[in-house]
């Protein structure tokens, strides 16, 4: 793995080297940050005990060119928490709900842009990677610790609408942070994502190929191959969006392939809006289910995270949702409102899990960002009733 990874990193610099102009002597440093405090409560009657976890994350980052083609860019990332009175995974509580956001002072990003030609970027080290709607690749940016990848990824966009996006990631910076179990996740990855705009939409083929080396035991392999369709259409204050997405997953150690499926609509009347999505991940016969190892689950399937690692019957869920865009209110300005209800089933035989319901609130009060959040899951036949609430204040510098 080790040959693999410096052959590419090798490539990446030869690359580099024979297009870069010499460096400027001067440096041209951006500084950016962000925070955000966030109070989480999880009321799982699985446990014993609540957990409340008040947590504050910062993040700051100098950026420099160094030349008219080839930027830096360093960030620092924290995460605090404001007491201790919830489990965040690193420590054995069995009595109490996980929290993964842990505490961390690290090297969120540590990268090298090169803009080798109009339209064609070249990027080395530490990143973020958010492809398409980040189902399958994401950065995670909704828990305090952002995921990123030590990678060497190339993006071209030749014409307008038309993409190409090739990775190689040999190390996986997860969420759960360094304390976690596993740590960073090295491995042997390839992420390939292509794209071309069309009458229907913006249509995107893709293939992910991870091969994990977890505590240094047998690497844990699968590859991802599909297509996918989003489009919108408007007319004055009305418009529809649409989605459509379909794939197979081979995972090592399994017979045959577990299959992915969505369609998904959206309509839009002024600030109002209502949805409208169908999803499934299948399963390998009831002893393995469609996985989404770098995805940014959280958006997806249940507010709760119930379902953030796919059950081995695998799932399906049926979304309702409604959200209103209301201007401002007052001294709050971007207020939105949203609704949304789900209903899961196994996807191997249909039998019911549960449902969810969950409820959002947003709006800005000057450089001040608000949010809260509530979702409620209840059991039917996989997990246990839940109820989470997150309260939310964050500011960009």
């Amino acid at each position: 793995m080790a040959r693999r990874r410096g052959r590419a990193i090798a490539a990446f610099g030869s690359a580099m080297a024979l297009f870069t102009p010499a460096m400027a002597q001067t440096l041209t440093p951006r500084l950016n940050g962000d925070a955000r405090l966030r109070l989480e409560q999880v009321d799982d009657e699985a446990f014993r005990e609540e957990s409340l976890a008040v947590t504050l994350a910062a993040r700051a980052s100098i950026e420099a060119a160094l030349s008219p083609t080839l930027w830096a860019l360093v960030e620092a990332e924290g995460v605090a928490a404001l007491g201790d009175d919830y489990a965040d995974g690193t420590e054995v509580r069995a009595f109490q709900p996980v929290i993964p956001d842990r505490e961390t002072l690290e090297v969120n990003r540590a990268q090298l842009l090169y803009k080798a030609a109009e339209g064609l970027d070249l990027t080395l080290g530490r990143q973020h990677i958010a492809l398409d709607d980040e189902r399958f690749v994401g950065r995670v940016g909704f828990r305090q610790n952002e995921q990123t990848y030590d990678a060497a990824r190339l993006s071209w966009s030749p014409r307008p609408g038309w993409n190409a996006d090739i990775s190689y990631v040999w190390q996986v910076n997860s969420f759960l942070g360094s304390a976690s179990a596993h740590g960073p996740l090295e491995g042997e990855n390839t992420l390939v994502n292509m794209s071309v705009a069309t009458r229907l939409g913006q249509a995107t083929t893709f293939l992910y190929a991870l091969d994990f080396a977890v505590d240094d035991g047998p690497a844990t392999e699968s590859l991802t191959t599909g297509v996918r369709l989003a489009g919108r259409a408007d007319h004055d204050d009305v418009g529809i969006d649409w989605e459509a997405a379909a794939a197979e997953q081979t995972q090592d150690g399994q017979a045959g392939d577990a299959a992915y499926a969505l369609v998904g609509f959206r309509g839009r009347v002024g600030a109002f809006s209502a949805r409208y999505r169908y999803e499934s991940l299948g399963s390998y016969d009831g002893t393995a289910a469609f996985q989404t190892p770098l995805g940014t689950n959280h958006k997806f399937q249940g507010m709760t995270d119930v379902f953030a690692v796919t059950p081995p019957d695998g799932v399906r869920e049926w979304l309702v949702a409604t959200s209103a865009a209301l201007g401002q209110i007052g001294p709050a300005r971007g207020v939105t409102l949203a609704i949304s209800w789900s209903d899961f089933a196994a996807a191997r035989d249909g039998r019911s899990y549960g449902q969810e319901w969950s409820a959002s609130f947003n709006a800005k009060i000057g450089d001040i960002g608000f949010g809260i959040d509530f979702a409620r899951y209840e059991e039917k036949g996989f997990g246990s009733d839940q109820r989470r609430l997150w309260l939310t204040a964050a500011r960009q510098f």
